[in-house]
């Protein structure tokens, strides 16, 4: 089970980390050049995950539940029309 919910990782490199299938919710990921695809993590559920300053700005977050998160300095882009 791959599980980082409420991990606290703020500030490490993650740049090779794979995200696919993983629990992120309520996880510290900021500044950490981690490359998240919303479309890819457990559930597409980033929900009070605080990915500040991760570059998001090609994300894809149909679908995704974002309740809570933090996306300041990331450059993402949601439509809140679909």
């Amino acid at each position: 089970d791959k599980n980082l919910s409420y991990a606290r990782l703020q500030g490490l490199d993650l740049s090779e980390a794979d995200f696919t299938d993983v629990d992120i919710r309520l996880a510290f990921l900021s500044d950490t050049n981690a490359h998240i695809d919303p479309q890819k993590v457990r559930n597409k559920d980033l929900s009070g995950t605080n990915l500040q300053g991760l570059d998001l700005s090609e994300a894809d977050f149909t679908d995704v539940y974002i309740g809570g998160t933090n996306l300041s300095n990331t450059g993402a882009k949601i439509n809140i029309n679909d």
